[in-house]
């Protein structure tokens, strides 16, 4: 079993862009639910976010875009292919 550690020493860039990106097929209720069962009293308290599909599709570009130019910043080139946009 890996460690917290171990785990984010081998996580990358494109890592945490693509699980930012699943997040996007994960329901509010399940969430909500996840949460209300850690933090029985904080779930009530909280107004709920809503997103449009267009905003998320921004924000994900937006990230790919950074990730790319950190890319090449990084190391020194150009791959516009690195990161393929995932379909939400």
């Amino acid at each position: 079993m890996k460690t917290w550690e171990k785990t984010q020493t081998n996580v990358n860039l494109k890592d945490v862009v693509f699980s930012l990106a699943n997040w996007a097929s994960v329901s509010t209720l399940l969430i909500n639910k996840s949460w209300k069962n850690l933090l029985p009293n904080f779930i009530e308290s909280v107004n709920s976010i809503k997103i449009s599909h267009s905003e998320a599709r921004t924000a994900l570009n937006t990230s790919l875009q950074w990730a790319e130019e950190q890319n090449f910043v990084a190391y020194g080139n150009y791959a516009p292919q690195t990161f393929k946009t995932p379909r939400i």
